[in-house]
């Protein structure tokens, strides 16, 4: 597992681009707590948790958190988001 920020007002409007733009390939599911879920077919998954200015990303590995980071540095390209991932060991 693996886990990150991007720091940005608008988590939760990247997260439903995301969960439309993976509708056809992934299950998503949300939580109570407004937590997205992506399970993929391949076994890959990712949550996540969009705050007031932080979005928090959960990957099931290094190489599905890369696809995730790619797709949303490319959505939010003109705020310049950036993904910070923790390099904290597990």
């Amino acid at each position: 597992m693996v886990s990150g920020v991007i720091r940005t007002p608008r988590a939760e409007r990247y997260v439903k681009q995301l969960a439309g733009h993976w509708r056809e390939k992934a299950e998503v599911t949300v939580d109570d707590d407004g937590a997205t879920h992506f399970a993929m077919g391949s076994g890959a998954s990712a949550t996540l948790r969009p705050g007031a200015e932080v979005l928090v990303v959960e990957s099931s590995s290094p190489e599905f958190g890369e696809v995730v980071q790619r797709h949303l540095e490319r959505f939010g390209m003109r705020e310049g988001l950036a993904l910070e991932w923790d390099d904290s060991p597990a």
